[in-house]
């Protein structure tokens, strides 16, 4: 069975049915992902790659909730 990357990330069945645990919990990570955002650009010595990867992810996971 060959499962997309946001089938293996997200779940195959939670993205076709986005029950409403699964958005719950979704916008918890989403607020996580926000504060690690905001304290990445507070610090001293720049992470780029790092914030990259959060943007990224917090891209993905308003798509999916939307």
């Amino acid at each position: 069975m060959n499962l997309s990357e946001d089938e293996i990330n997200f779940g195959k069945y939670l993205l076709v049915e986005k029950n409403e645990l699964f958005v719950k919990t979704k916008k918890l990570e989403l607020s996580k992902i926000e504060y690690i955002l905001n304290q990445l650009e507070k610090a001293t010595e720049v992470q780029g790659d790092k914030v990259e990867e959060f943007k990224n992810k917090h891209k993905k996971i308003l798509e999916i909730i939307s």
